[in-house]
């Protein structure tokens, strides 16, 4: 199932929403993302998603516990950080941790969870530019990424739920 054009760039807002929330939360100054990790921290690129495990974390990194440390921290291009600053920057948000702790989630899978997630996302957004401009994305090999994108593409309408801002869920 191909996503049309209008619909990528309401998932890519929505996939950026939940990216910036974890740059939000992380304690360094902006960086260019293409002298980080271009495609998201490394070691989440072998994480395999589950759609139990995104209904766990992407409700509470958009949630209030996570919002209440959002403001106390200087933003951070979260493609440049590494899973473990990824993880230290969950750990740092003491109300997040605890809502993490009670869903029977550590820091470590989040991050794991939210950087699978963002290689995706970066990859169903290379395909569909690829796909605009003419041209097709290379295939993707067997493999965790490949079937993360699937079940991305598969589940889109519930993601795009649950990436949803509460601003945009009160209809402002």
């Amino acid at each position: 199932m191909r996503v049309r054009l209008p619909a990528l760039r309401r998932w890519s807002h929505r996939l950026a929403g939940v990216v910036m929330l974890v740059a939000s939360l992380a304690g360094t100054r902006p960086a260019v993302a293409q002298a980080g990790h271009p495609s998201g921290p490394p070691g989440t690129e072998s994480y395999r998603l589950t759609l139990k495990a995104l209904r766990a974390v992407i409700p509470l990194v958009q949630g209030p516990a996570a919002s209440q440390c959002e403001k106390r921290e200087e933003k951070r291009d979260p493609y440049t950080m590494s899973l473990a600053e990824m993880t230290a920057t969950l750990e740092r948000c003491s109300p997040l941790r605890a809502e993490l702790a009670k869903a029977g989630v550590s820091s470590k899978d989040a991050a794991s969870v939210l950087g699978a997630f963002m290689y995706a996302g970066r990859r169903i957004t290379q395909e569909e530019s690829a796909i605009a401009m003419g041209n097709q994305a290379p295939p993707l090999p067997p493999g965790p990424l490949k079937d993360n994108v699937t079940l991305l593409r598969q589940h889109e309408a519930e993601l795009r739920r649950m990436t949803q801002s509460p601003d945009r869920k009160a209809g402002t």
